[in-house]
């Protein structure tokens, strides 16, 4: 469950997003009486006579009782205006309490602080400028300290890549100066996206960024809340012409017949030439089985628009990818007695990487 945004002005509205997930693949789960609440136990959600989700949908709420198919997630997004008070909110699914989120009213201070983020889609290789402005409130000279930056749950300055800058670090507010902004620069980059995931075996995780939401969040000595603002990275080719000039669409089938022909010694190119031209393919494979695994590398964090990572056909690729990997390694030990066994687990990578 989330809350966006997590601290507002009192009176304001926050949106609230919901999702349950029936990870039991075969059975359908439900009804179960399913509730959000506050402190103090009263429902704020589902809205009385009020039906949500549909069978198509894979969940159905009725008279405030959820029935959630098998294997499918719950998803449901509702408002609530005019929060006069911090409240934590509680997601109770049949009596049980599944998941907490806080709306954060802001008190009084003597500086008012907000961002805006623009553009808020940014394509891969894109960048957004970030502007934090700062009111004061008072009579009196404050000083503020720009403290941290988070992109999408993660720290990202101090202390992070070059793809976050700042304009200046700190503010100093004063009664003949009551207004000032800070600009932050984050760039959609190789070097984010490797500080962000981890540095894959073969080049960069940067395409992994693209399809989702993230939330920027910015913390200062004064407010004591932070401001954030919410962006979106969409896809774009990042390649250069020459990796453009590789063909990521070969077919395993190609370079097992290509192996067949240098076992055989019937190709002059060679073990050497093979190897060697085949070495961009089988990386990016590589880093594609790095990511499906988390070997050395961080999936996505909590802040960030909830998307499913793993849909359908890529599992059926998967699967269909392991079923060849069975039988090409079978006809290659048949053939070449286990010389070239390793070329089918290589055709295995690759045929996943091409599904990507």
């Amino acid at each position: 469950m989330e809350v966006y945004p997590e601290w507002i002005e009192a009176g304001e509205s926050v949106s609230v997003h919901i999702t349950v997930t029936n990870l039991d693949p075969n059975c359908a789960q439900g009804p179960f009486n399913i509730e959000l609440v506050d402190d103090s136990g009263v429902k704020w959600w589902p809205k009385k006579d009020t039906d949500y989700g549909c069978s198509g949908c894979g969940y159905v709420i009725q008279d405030g009782a959820l029935k959630i198919y098998a294997g499918k997630t719950m998803s449901e997004w509702t408002d609530f205006n005019n929060i006069a008070q911090t409240t934590t909110l509680y997601l109770k699914v049949g009596g049980k309490t599944l998941a907490s989120a806080k709306i954060n009213v802001k008190q009084d201070g003597p500086v008012k602080a907000s961002m805006e983020c623009k553009p808020t889609v940014v394509p891969l290789d894109g960048s957004t400028t970030c502007t934090v402005y700062f009111e004061l409130k008072s009579a009196d000279t404050i000083t503020l300290n720009l403290e941290e930056i988070d992109f999408g749950g993660k720290k990202v300055w101090p202390n992070g890549p070059s793809s976050v800058t700042v304009n200046e670090q700190t503010v100093t507010l004063t009664p003949t100066n009551m207004q000032e902004d800070l600009t932050i620069t984050i760039n959609i980059d190789d070097e984010l996206a490797n500080y962000y995931f981890g540095k894959p075996i073969y080049r960069t995780y940067i395409n992994k960024l693209s399809g989702h939401s993230y939330l920027i969040e910015v913390r200062f000595s004064e407010p004591s809340y932070p401001v954030s603002d919410i962006i979106t990275v969409i896809y774009k080719d990042t390649r250069s012409g020459t990796d453009k000039a590789i063909d990521y669409g070969s077919t395993a089938g190609k370079i097992i017949s290509t192996a067949q022909l240098v076992a055989e010694g019937s190709n002059p190119i060679g073990w050497t030439v093979f190897i060697i031209t085949n070495l961009p393919k089988l990386g990016k494979a590589a880093s594609e089985i790095q990511w499906t695994f988390e070997w050395g590398v961080d999936g996505f964090t909590q802040k960030m628009t909830t998307m499913q990572l793993w849909g359908d056909d890529k599992w059926k690729s998967l699967s269909l990818s392991l079923s060849f990997w069975e039988l090409s390694s079978h006809y290659l030990l048949s053939h070449f007695q286990g010389r070239l066994v390793f070329v089918s687990l290589s055709c295995w990578l690759l045929d996943i990487s091409q599904h990507n």
